[in-house]
């Protein structure tokens, strides 16, 4: 029991990114009454693949509005600590709509995310999944930030993989 615990944690413990991996389906494995209490044969994981494959949690507001600021994030500091907003400094002058929008769009796996950023001159806000809420956010220490999406704030950390696209 101890040695599958401690097998747990180790795995919780990861974080990969940019490639695939077998962790969800390990965690499922261990996760598994059987495995616990040892009444395992090798005919487990044919009975079981669908339950230990299940595909992840769907993609929130919070994780979009999360790789949206990480991105606007890594453009302000190209351009040197300059404001990413400032770019849109002409438009806010006089915008016939009163806004701008740009598309972001991300991959997870094979599952494509598309989110919308709206500019305007109250802030900025995201549009994703039929719902749009306002979105601020402020770099922290290394690659860390805080995204406040709506009234839901949370701490957030980039890992740029060396196959990110260039901004």
């Amino acid at each position: 029991m101890q040695a599958l615990a401690r097998q747990r944690d180790a795995l919780a413990a990861f974080e990969i990114a940019g490639v695939t991996t077998n962790l969800a389906f390990l965690q499922a494995l261990l996760a598994r009454p059987e495995v616990a209490s040892g009444d395992i044969d090798t005919g487990l994981i044919e009975r079981e693949l669908a339950a230990l494959t299940r595909s992840q949690r769907a993609v929130t507001a919070l994780d979009m509005a999360a790789a949206c600021a990480a991105v606007l994030l890594r453009e302000r500091a190209r351009v040197q600590g300059a404001a990413v907003e400032l770019a849109l400094e002409p438009y806010r002058r006089w915008m016939l709509a009163a806004a701008a929008c740009r598309r972001l769009s991300f991959r997870r796996h094979s599952e494509h995310c598309d989110a919308t950023l709206w500019y305007a001159r109250d802030g900025m806000s995201l549009e994703y999944a039929g719902a749009r809420q306002a979105l601020r956010f402020a770099p922290r220490e290394g690659e860390s930030f805080e995204v406040t999406l709506g009234d839901v704030t949370e701490a957030s950390t980039a890992i740029w993989s060396w196959a990110a696209t260039s901004i």
